[in-house]
């Protein structure tokens, strides 16, 4: 037996959803349980959000229960799998359980719970070394053929640059402007001028890639 809030969500684009439904098998599941339910809330927001971090989501924590109740993940949170393992570690540290009555797999009220988050994250964990290790030797493969990885290098005068801003004062909206640069371009080049002015100053004609630029 524990103390437990129902929460029910309901998307804000379906209209024909009802958290009735919801709440009435999260009832049923609580009784047969044996869990007393403190509270019962009902949210009509979008589900790719932190559910404690809505307006009514927030109570979920406020009322310091043993146990949330959902009629299934989705309804708590849409968020990326990578997430919803994080959350509900961190629910399992603060001594709350969630307890999806149709997903064995995200009920933490079940005996083999631990076993089954353990094997989620431990696939997560792999899928991403998987992904970031495919796209390093996609990337190198592509520099052996000779591809250009990433954004092209923004080219200007970068003593004209330096004039502009250091001697002329001229604001970085102006100088981007008439180098027919970003702004953003312009605020990199001068965070790197201000540390290193003399490399500006010796070479009035350069005019290549700026390494920082975008």
């Amino acid at each position: 037996m524990m103390k437990v809030v129902i929460y029910a969500r309901v998307s804000t684009d379906d209209k024909e959803q009802n958290p009735e439904r919801q709440i009435l098998k999260c009832k049923e599941y609580c009784d047969l349980k044996n869990h007393e339910v403190v509270e019962t809330i009902e949210e009509y927001m979008t589900g790719d959000s932190n559910p404690f971090k809505r307006p009514k989501g927030e109570r979920l924590l406020e009322l310091k229960p043993e146990g949330i109740v959902i009629f299934s993940m989705d309804r708590l949170t849409r968020e990326h799998p990578i997430k919803v393992i994080q959350m509900l570690n961190n629910m399992k540290n603060q001594g709350i359980k969630i307890i999806s009555i149709t997903e064995p797999a995200f009920n933490m009220e079940s005996e083999f719970s631990d076993l089954l988050i353990y094997m989620m994250t431990w696939f997560n964990n792999y899928f991403l070394t998987k992904l970031k290790r495919d796209t390093k030797a996609g990337m190198e493969r592509a520099r052996k053929e000779g591809k250009i990885i990433g954004r092209p290098k923004i080219k200007f005068n970068q003593y004209r640059a330096y004039q502009l801003l250091f001697i002329d004062k001229l604001s970085q909206r102006k100088v981007s402007e008439e180098l027919g640069v970003s702004l953003t371009s312009i605020n990199r080049f001068k965070r790197v001028a201000e540390k290193n002015p003399d490399f500006f100053i010796k070479d009035s004609n350069v005019s290549k890639p700026f390494l920082n630029g975008t």
